[in-house]
């Protein structure tokens, strides 16, 4: 078993099972994995990634499932999904935003996802 096999199954096991996914859980009819963030009062953001390997993890809302630091710094902050392909050794973040595209909301992006390396690293 490889190290990120490993990874991924210690993953699995520290996170609720509402947020940890096969990528064959989130696949549409076409065969694309399909991503969204739906907040109540905003418009729903879908990403569909084609070529996903069926037995990649997908994991959902690390916000939720680890401590922020203190002072909310960017290693608190977290992004919307990692898919962990341990098959073809790669590891994917992604941030999908509701909002603007301001230079404060870009560098808010870049923190969450130097936050989700964190987790991962």
């Amino acid at each position: 078993m490889s190290k990120l096999s490993k990874f991924a199954a210690k993953l699995s096991e520290l996170l609720k099972q509402d947020s940890l996914f096969f990528a064959s859980d989130l696949t549409n009819q076409d065969g694309l994995l399909v991503l969204t963030e739906d907040e109540a009062g905003r418009e729903k953001k879908t990403v569909k990634l084609s070529d996903v390997p069926a037995s990649a993890h997908i994991i959902f809302d690390l916000q939720g499932r680890f401590t922020r630091t203190a002072g909310d710094s960017d290693f608190g902050k977290r992004c919307d999904y990692v898919i962990i392909d341990a098959h073809n050794s790669r590891v994917l973040l992604i941030e999908l935003k509701l909002g603007t595209k301001s230079s404060g909301e870009r560098q808010q992006v870049v923190s969450q996802l130097k936050g989700g390396r964190v987790v991962i690293d």
